[in-house]
């Protein structure tokens, strides 16, 4: 269930559609977000190949993954928490009706920005039959490349007769999402996408019994509002309002008071355990008496410093360490294994937008030696174990974090109320970028995403002589002093961007006849990596017999698609009213297009 070397899950594989079925509408939430791995995602989601496959350097495969994507996703990040590419690139451009951050407020009593924190997917497949499958996943991992150890589960389901009660938590964490949806045109698409999912999740049913040990599952969407007028909490739950026997804790991060509360707690025999895995870093503010009723385990250092050890694969070496947020409680009978995104920390508990989930079972399948021999294994002082016992280290104030206050400063101008404005003069285009209530600009600089002209940050800045395809919503910014420098990208409104800017984005992909007859190629397609193989004797027309003529393969191709699925000719459709040149569109396939059009009887 939890062991570091053969329980693996592939990301990609957690969100392709089941076989024979396709994405109907996806829902993710993160933290912080890669656009690249996000792009992967979608390449799961729509293709239903790897996110890490050869097809993320087809440029023409990455185009229909987006466009497909676009009106079926939707992704939920922290404002200020968008990684800044190195390489940015036009295809982003198809990212903004996918991409939405949320900004949290101060709450009372709280001096400090909380974060939205959760790491959740949500997935409705369907088939040609009108069956629907859905899957929901619960994670501690960003969308990010990062390769530390995370933890996940998903849980599969399937429409059923009667109202589901334990599926109000995720319509109301949908209402949630939904209520942080920009009033945009692409919001209120968005907005109505998520009133679907949750129109049909009362009568769909999840189950844990598909789970190995488990028999039931609570969904927790903490600091989110209920139904009932209330917040989601993880404060009424056994791990935090009951006594226990044995109890598991791992986390990355930690915050002394919690951790203490846990630590003086009364078990019911002094022969029981409490176990804290986390990193060593998080243990340098502990003194003794908040942690010594703990056995503490952190990772061994040559792991932190590289997976070789564990992988007879060669692999570049990178640092790594547990990111997974994990806690077991056990009474009695009864056991209960909380996983997701919450830190053992008083933001975590108290203040953030967080999604966990608990696993319900019984002590019989699920104990603390269950689970300490999954991630130990058998012999925990053995050379196998990833973790070692590590005692306390001697108290001291933690150094301060370099990139905090640069962080903080970017969170302040994602508070800053944004806002953007395009006007085109003399064929170019100028960009207005006003922050309507900055304190300070002081260490920072602006850039729209797809232009080297930087700014220093101040009420007002102005970018001029820009392409059509250098306007996007997404935004570098960077964050410096004297020390240490950081870039994210945030996404601020813009007015008055041309329609024809996504349409600029698909030719300058599908720019000749050869990009043309792969991207037709992709779309009518089922097996993508294949038809990437197949399409590198597309990409020359003119050096093969059939000069500017439709190659036979390919025309086969459109045939069948006319005959079997006549609703995929109306995407050609869409193709040719973007495409204006005619250098690009072989001659006669205008005509073949409307001749089956005719034939199959279906309307643009």
């Amino acid at each position: 269930m939890l062991n570091p070397t053969s329980d693996r899950l592939d990301y990609g594989r957690l969100l392709s559609p089941p076989y024979g079925y396709e994405l109907v509408a996806a829902i993710g939430t993160t933290y912080s977000l890669d656009f690249s791995a996000l792009i992967g995602v979608c390449i799961a989601l729509e293709l239903a190949e790897e996110p890490d496959s050869q097809l993320l350097k087809n440029p023409i495969c990455l185009l229909q993954a987006l466009r497909r994507a676009g009106d079926k996703v939707a992704v939920f990040c922290q404002a200020g928490q968008i990684q800044a590419p190195s390489d940015a690139s036009s295809l982003y451009i198809l990212l903004e009706t996918i991409v939405y951050q949320v900004l949290l407020e101060k709450r009372k009593n709280h001096p400090v920005f909380h974060s939205f924190h959760p790491k959740f997917w949500l997935a409705r497949y369907g088939n040609a039959q009108g069956d629907e499958r859905w899957r929901l996943v619960i994670l501690s991992r960003n969308l990010t490349f990062d390769r530390s150890w995370d933890v996940a589960v998903a849980l599969d389901g399937e429409p059923g007769k009667d109202i589901t009660p334990k599926n109000q938590p995720i319509i109301d964490f949908l209402g949630y999402l939904r209520s942080k949806l920009p009033k945009s045109a692409s919001g209120k698409r968005k907005g109505a996408l998520l009133g679907s999912l949750m129109s049909a999740l009362p009568r769909v049913v999840f189950s844990a019994q598909s789970i190995d040990k488990f028999q039931d599952f609570e969904f927790i969407p903490v600091g989110v509002p209920n139904s009932n007028g209330g917040i989601y909490t993880m404060n009424e739950t056994k791990l935090f309002s009951h006594s226990f026997q044995n109890l598991l804790i791992m986390s990355p991060f930690l915050s002394k008071e919690l951790i203490k509360e846990f630590n003086t707690k009364p078990m019911q025999s002094n022969a029981l355990k409490r176990v804290l895995v986390t990193r060593k870093e998080a243990l340098s503010e502990f003194q003794a008496n908040d942690c010594d009723k703990f056995a503490i385990y952190t990772m061994k250092n040559d792991i932190v410093n590289g997976e070789a050890s564990l992988s007879e694969e060669p692999m570049e070496t990178r640092q790594q360490d547990i990111h997974a947020k994990l806690y077991l409680w056990h009474e009695h009978s009864n056991s209960e294994l909380y996983l997701g995104s919450m830190n053992a920390s008083n933001s975590g508990r108290n203040g953030n937008v967080e999604c966990m989930i608990c696993l319900k079972s019984r002590s019989r399948w699920l104990n603390l030696e269950m689970l300490t021999t999954a991630l130990f294994g058998a012999d925990p002082d053995g050379p196998q174990n990833p973790f070692e016992l590590t005692p306390l280290p001697p108290a001291q104030k933690q150094d301060a974090n370099k990139t905090a206050a640069l962080e903080k400063m970017i969170k302040a101008l994602c508070h800053a109320t944004p806002q953007a404005s395009v006007r085109e003069e003399d064929g170019t285009y100028t960009i207005t970028l006003s922050f309507k209530d900055l304190e300070s600009g002081e260490g920072l600089t602006v850039s729209p995403l797809l232009t080297k002209q930087t700014l220093a940050v101040s009420e007002q800045c102005q970018f001029s002589g820009l392409a059509l395809l250098q306007l996007s919503e997404f935004y570098r910014v960077t964050a410096a002093n004297e020390e240490v420098r950081i870039s994210r990208t945030i996404k601020i409104p813009t007015l008055g961007i041309p329609k024809e800017r996504d349409m600029a984005v698909f030719t300058s992909i599908v720019k000749n006849t050869g990009c043309f007859y792969q991207y037709i190629s992709f779309l009518l397609s089922d097996d993508y990596l294949s038809t990437a193989v197949e399409n590198e004797n597309l990409k020359h027309p003119g050096k093969n017999s059939h000069g500017n003529s439709l190659p036979p393969g390919l025309y086969e191709e459109i045939l069948q698609t006319a005959a079997r699925t006549p609703d995929k000719l109306k995407e050609i459709g869409n193709v040719l009213t973007m495409i204006k040149s005619k250098d690009v569109i072989p001659s006669g396939f205008a005509e073949l297009y409307d001749s089956l059009k005719r034939a199959v009887k279906i309307n643009d």
